[in-house]
């Protein structure tokens, strides 16, 4: 989850290899990226970092202290280097040029609000229904199902194909995880399969979002 501009997909609109482009029939010289993307994707991995070792936890909870200890020590890692490569991105966004687009960035920031709010409403009612129903266990695979479905619409937002797929694992294995629950009837599995399937998938586009970014501010300056 982030706001403002966690990419508006400059990549895409941009040919490799080029550093700017010009707008049609106009001067105008659009930048690969501006310094409010920047500023918004660097929020984005930062919420990745923090999201992703909370996921591996609550995944590896059940699981015997050899598996939960590496697991959470090697997601805390992960979790540095994302916070790392935020923190370069922030500092180099002051030298990158400001977004000029203002409508879109007002579209993206509501956009955002709405289905934030949205995907809480849908976590909160979810699991007390689940409680309600006798059914606790499937609890974290339904929050990483309302997790991946609230990223559909800020992919279309913010142009980011990246949280599409992103938000379709997510999905498949929040069903995944459930299903193999009811047919093993082995509760844990709607634990571990959703829980630890999102904290992978965060870090993961966490990781690429950070490449992605990186070298478009590299190209921009």
């Amino acid at each position: 989850m982030q706001n403002d501009t966690a990419g508006t997909g400059a990549a895409a609109r941009t040919p490799p290899g080029s550093t700017q482009d010009r707008s049609p029939g106009t001067d105008q010289v659009t930048p690969l990226i501006s310094r409010a993307e920047t500023r918004g994707r660097a929020i984005g991995l930062l919420v990745f970092a923090t999201a992703g070792p909370a996921w591996i936890t609550w995944g590896t909870s059940g699981l015997a202290s050899a598996v939960t200890m590496p697991a959470i020590v090697l997601a805390l890692a992960a979790s540095v280097a994302l916070y790392a490569g935020a923190v370069f991105l922030l500092r180099r966004a002051g030298s990158l040029p400001p977004n000029v687009d203002r409508a879109a960035v007002r579209t993206a920031n509501r956009v955002f609000v709405i289905v934030n709010v949205l995907q809480i409403l849908a976590m909160v009612i979810g699991s007390r229904l689940l409680g309600a129903s006798g059914n606790p266990e499937f609890i974290p695979a339904l929050i990483c199902l309302v997790l991946g479905i609230h990223f559909f619409p800020l992919a279309r937002v913010f142009h980011m194909p990246l949280y599409a797929r992103m938000a379709t694992a997510q999905c498949v294995l929040a069903i995944d995880g459930a299903a193999a629950a009811l047919l093993t009837r082995r509760h844990e599995l709607a634990t571990i399969v959703p829980a630890v399937g999102a904290g992978l998938t965060l870090f993961a586009a966490g990781f690429l979002l950070l490449r992605q970014t990186a070298a478009l501010v590299r190209q921009a300056r």
